[in-house]
């Protein structure tokens, strides 16, 4: 019988201009959708989705899941909201990190995790 985990909603970044979250264990979860949500006006800035086999002591360049195109901050500029399907993987650890700097008139984004 295997065992179906509870789904797991967290906030990986708020209101930020740079940086990148702490490494999220999503192992036991098929289904991992990135949520990005903005405020004030963005007119520039990227987001990248990354993963690892492991973190402890990890000090080593984690794998973009984003691919070559990283997701485009812009797209969520006033308010607007932006779902990304992470594609089916056997990941370990997730984690977001924001590539180029969130810029424009109070541009800040907020970042949440589901998994089911």
């Amino acid at each position: 019988m295997s065992h179906t985990p509870n789904p797991l909603r967290v906030e990986l970044l708020t209101d930020k201009t740079t940086g990148m979250s702490m490494p999220i264990d999503v192992s036991h979860y098929s289904n991992i959708t990135i949520y990005l949500k903005g405020a004030g006006t963005i007119s520039a800035g990227t987001l990248i989705v990354e993963e690892a086999d492991y973190v402890n002591n990890y000090t080593g360049t984690w794998s973009d899941i984003t691919g070559p195109v990283p997701i485009d901050c812009t797209d969520v500029t006033a308010g607007q909201q932006k779902a990304y399907q992470v594609p089916l993987g056997a990941y370990g650890f997730l984690r977001v990190r924001i590539g180029t700097a969130v810029a424009g008139a109070g541009g800040v984004v907020s970042v949440v995790l589901r998994c089911n």
